[in-house]
């Protein structure tokens, strides 16, 4: 008797079965975070710096939403940023990755509004036209009226809309280091990534190099705060170029990311990149999966002792 019901079971469940076909899922692993990442905010229900200790300070009324990995930085683009304080590790001088995901809501459009003609994603200012770097979006009027020189392809008042691209203060002189060649557009999710190895900046979208231009010289370094979303003063001025959508995990290293790299990163999706656990002692370093630091305050995992293991946590 209890066979008979047993087979009655397995029929009644392999007919469901047939009747109903299940949904395939695609499994996404997270990616190891490359080398030299001096700070990483992922925006998932605090402004933490999960590798330095940077840990930003929300301003404005910014708040938390749904990014492409768990929450995100959710910004107005009127009050709302997020203010991280200045560090060592963020003094990055011969080279710099900028890395972020970022959905746009509106872009600001011409005549400049008081909150900025552009949106900021990430940048380190020390006044209104010298700046360490900064990973910038253009508005609909998307003039750029930056300083002119032999490795800046672009002149002042050149009109460059929707486009995103790299600010940097080399040996003294604020300079563009490239604009995109793609223009972004609203109610989309975008991988914006720029890097500077001291001789070429690159811009990459989605993975997939977009432009590149050479530059040469070295980056400023400055003991001013940087800031999620917005170009922050704290010499009196004002607080604008504010973003208006969602920005999240912002990552800053200080070399240039490979290609491969970045397209990892890009592919990893939802996933992301592997998140750290707590460090154990050094002995367990040369077990699988634990990579060695070269000092304990050493980046990308500033003060985290003598090694850390990466964890597939899926975000």
């Amino acid at each position: 008797m209890f066979h008979k019901i047993l087979l009655n079971i397995l029929l009644m469940l392999t007919a469901a079965s047939l009747a109903a076909p299940s949904a395939v899922f695609a499994v996404q692993n997270c990616v190891m975070p490359p080398d030299g990442m001096v700070g990483w905010w992922p925006g998932d229900g605090n402004a933490n710096d999960i590798v330095g200790g940077d840990n930003g300070i929300l301003q404005g009324g910014a708040a938390f939403g749904t990014g492409i990995v768990g929450q995100a930085f959710q910004l107005n683009g009127s009050t709302n940023y997020v203010e991280v304080p200045d560090s060592q590790s963020l003094d990055v001088s011969t080279a710099i990755t900028i890395q972020a995901w970022v959905y746009i809501n509106a872009f600001p459009t011409y005549p400049s509004p008081p909150t900025g003609l552009n949106m900021q994603v990430f940048q380190k200012t020390s006044n209104q036209t010298l700046q360490a770097y900064s990973l910038v979006i253009l508005g609909d009027g998307g003039i750029y009226a930056g300083y002119e020189s032999p490795d800046n392809p672009y002149g002042a008042g050149t009109l460059q809309p929707r486009k995103f691209g790299l600010e940097l203060t080399v040996d003294g002189q604020w300079a563009i280091g490239r604009w995109s060649n793609t223009e972004l557009q609203e109610h989309t999710w975008y991988h914006l990534v720029t890097t500077y190895d001291g001789s070429v900046v690159k811009v990459y979208l989605n993975g997939q190099l977009d432009a590149s231009s050479p530059l040469t010289g070295e980056i400023e370094i400055n003991d001013k705060p940087a800031a999620i979303g917005a170009f922050g003063f704290t010499n009196g001025g004002p607080t604008f170029d504010y973003f208006n959508g969602t920005i999240d995990e912002v990552q800053i290293f200080n070399r240039a990311l490979s290609a491969s790299e970045i397209a990892a990163a890009y592919n990893a999706g939802s996933a992301g990149n592997c998140k750290v656990s707590t460090p154990l002692v050094a002995a367990d370093c040369k077990k699988g999966g634990w990579q060695a630091l070269t000092r304990a305050d050493s980046s990308p995992f500033k003060n985290q002792g003598d090694c850390i293991q990466y964890v597939n946590t899926g975000k």
